[in-house]
C-alpha cells in the first residue's frame, strides 16, 4: 500500500471520482428504500409532517440532503436510463437528480443528452426553462386566488 503523500495528483483525482461513484450508488440505493417507505406513508405513521423531515431524522442528514433523497425517490420511475447510469457509477447522484428533474419538467431526449454537457447550474437553468404551464395550471392558480379585506378600527 502506498503512502497517501506519495500519490500523484492524477491518482488522487481518480480516487476522488471513484469514491463519488460509490457514494452516488449508495444514494441511489437509499432513494429506492425511501421510495418504498414513502409509498406506505411511514412518515405520517411515525408522526412527522413530511417525508423529508422523517428521512432527515431517521438517517441524521441535513434537510437539503433528505429533500434530495425524497425528490429522487419520487422521480425514480420517470427516467430509467438515468437510473441505470447512476447504478453503474457512470453519473453522480446530483447530476442524476438534476436530469430526472429535467425529464420530469418535460424535456425531450435530445435536451437530456444536451444537458450532459452542461454543469449542474446549467442543467438547473435548463430545467427552469422547460417547465410547462398548462391551461389547467393557470385555471387552478386563478381559482385558488383570493383577497381578504379587514377594516381597521
Amino acid at each position: 500500500m502506498m503512502l497517501w503523500s506519495t500519490y500523484s495528483s492524477a491518482d488522487k483525482r481518480k480516487e476522488l471520482r471513484e469514491l463519488e461513484a460509490q457514494v452516488s450508488g449508495l444514494r441511489l440505493r437509499q432513494a429506492v428504500i425511501v421510495n418504498d417507505l414513502d409509498k406506505v406513508n411511514v412518515a405520517a405513521g411515525d408522526g412527522y409532517r413530511s417525508m423529508p423531515d422523517w428521512v432527515g431524522a431517521e438517517i441524521d442528514v441535513s434537510r437539503s440532503t433528505a429533500s434530495q433523497l425524497v425528490s429522487a425517490a419520487r422521480l425514480l420511475c420517470r427516467n430509467r436510463p438515468v437510473n441505470y447510469r447512476l447504478a453503474e457509477g457512470l453519473m453522480t447522484f446530483d447530476r442524476g437528480l438534476a436530469m430526472m428533474r429535467l425529464a420530469d419538467a418535460g424535456a425531450d431526449t435530445s435536451t437530456l443528452e444536451h444537458s450532459e454537457s452542461l454543469d449542474l447550474v446549467g442543467v438547473g437553468r435548463l430545467t427552469a426553462r422547460q417547465r410547462r404551464v398548462t391551461h389547467r395550471d393557470e385555471q387552478q392558480v386563478f381559482a385558488e386566488r383570493y383577497v381578504t379585506g379587514q377594516p381597521t378600527l
